[in-house]
């Protein structure tokens, strides 16, 4: 049961991270930020 709780939380997870930054890259694109810049900036925080 564990595997296959391990399994599904981490497709969900990575699916939500995607999805997260879809939404970053739309926001950026209507402000002019730099998509890989504010990305690249938010995954140096590893909490």
């Amino acid at each position: 049961a564990s595997a296959e709780l391990i399994k599904y939380t981490s497709n969900s997870v990575l699916a939500m991270k995607i999805s997260f930054a879809n939404l970053i890259s739309f926001y950026c694109e209507k402000t002019g930020a730099n998509v890989e810049m504010v990305l690249d900036a938010v995954g140096l925080d590893k909490r």
